[in-house]
């Protein structure tokens, strides 16, 4: 069964660089060519000056030229799409004043007419009705931000003009509504793969809307939110197995569903380098190692990952949500705290204090604790 993938943009530095990148990315798809293959590329354009769900200085640096450059490079010699995006959860109603307005417009036009993209995600609803009808050709996702989380909601978009849909993370391993959402529309249907964010959280539309207004400026304010879902689980390692984690070895529960409209994501654009080695595991279908290193917001280099979560201690673990037992009743359930007692182990006990403590301390430092 084939799957289809998408990766965050890595902007190569130099001609040898991106030489290697881009044979990264032809290898992986020769290599696993009858798995599935890498079909886009996603990620934004710095130099625009918008915010996109991530903080512009984090975010690979490529000028206008190059990106054109990197856009045609990936249609023409790969069959690769790049998807741009442009998914703020807050554009503090620039889109409806006049001269900002026309700024936001202008950015997706110089994307669309200029640089040669034909696929975005947006979260703006109002964006996503006036750029379906003025570039109707445009092939329009919606986001993650926009928290889709039923049928009807997703159909609604779908009548706005967009051809795809991102899973609301909190519906991720909710089959019934996955099954009806395939049912009952014609979206493609997006699923993230490596996100290490909890499936229920409540500051998540708190941290998108941090995002959205500190991703415009230069500052290096920490990412409070980011900390504070790290030190939830430097607290309880449990809450690993309930975030938005999809083994490579149940991808296909995902691709059955909707061979031709499924679309796997791996995540990571911070650190988009390695997403190629993350995809052609997930098109293998299996990974004998720590579940951590495939997840797309933790950094090895930066010594966040303080835990292993062994992946082949999980297996079945997937299937009390295929098989419709979870109601999220967690008070009375102990499945992922007892798949968890089995397959997490603290990899190193200094540094996970050491992580602590320092996550903890920009948390006291803002008055957030």
């Amino acid at each position: 069964m084939s799957t289809q993938l998408m990766l965050p943009a890595f902007y190569p530095d130099g001609p040898e660089a991106a030489d290697t990148y881009f044979e990264d990315l032809r290898s992986t798809n020769e290599n696993h060519r009858n798995a599935g293959r890498i079909d886009e590329i996603y990620g934004s354009f710095p130099f625009y000056g918008h915010a996109s769900g991530r903080r512009n200085p984090s975010l690979p640096a490529i000028d206008r030229d190059g990106a054109r450059a990197y856009v045609a490079r990936l249609r023409d010699e790969l069959g690769i799409a790049f998807r741009y995006v442009f998914n703020s959860s807050c554009l503090g109603a620039w889109e409806y004043s006049g001269a900002e307005r026309e700024n936001v417009m202008g950015t997706l036009a110089d994307v669309i007419e200029e640089i040669g993209i034909t696929r975005l995600v947006l979260c703006n609803t109002n964006l996503v009705e006036v750029a379906a009808r003025r570039w109707p050709s445009v092939e329009i996702s919606v986001s993650t931000i926009n928290d889709v989380t039923t049928v009807p909601g997703a159909a609604r978009f779908a009548e706005l003009g967009a051809s795809r849909v991102v899973v609301s993370k909190t519906r991720l391993r909710d089959f019934v509504f996955l099954g009806d959402l395939y049912a009952q529309t014609d979206l493609e249907v997006e699923v993230m793969l490596n996100q290490g964010c909890p499936i229920v959280q409540p500051f998540c539309r708190d941290h998108y809307n941090f995002l959205s207004h500190i991703g415009r400026s230069e500052t290096d304010e920490p990412d409070i939110y980011f900390s504070r879902c790290l030190v939830e689980k430097f607290d309880d390692p449990a809450k690993w197995l309930k975030t938005s984690i999809v083994r490579p070895e149940d991808l296909g529960a995902y691709t059955a569903l909707g061979p031709e409209r499924t679309w796997g994501k791996i995540v990571g654009r911070e650190r988009a380098r390695r997403a190629p080695a993350t995809a052609a595991v997930y098109l293998s279908g299996s990974f004998d190692g720590n579940l951590l290193d495939l997840v797309g917001n933790l950094d090895p280099a930066s010594d966040e990952i303080v835990h292993h979560v062994d992946n082949q201690a999980l297996e079945g673990f997937l299937d009390f949500w295929i098989q419709g037992r979870c109601d999220w009743n967690c008070a009375d359930c102990d499945w992922c705290d007892g798949f968890a007692r089995n397959a997490v182990t603290v990899a190193d006990a200094d540094r996970l204090a050491t992580q602590r403590a320092r996550h903890l301390g920009y948390l006291q430092h803002l008055g957030e604790i």
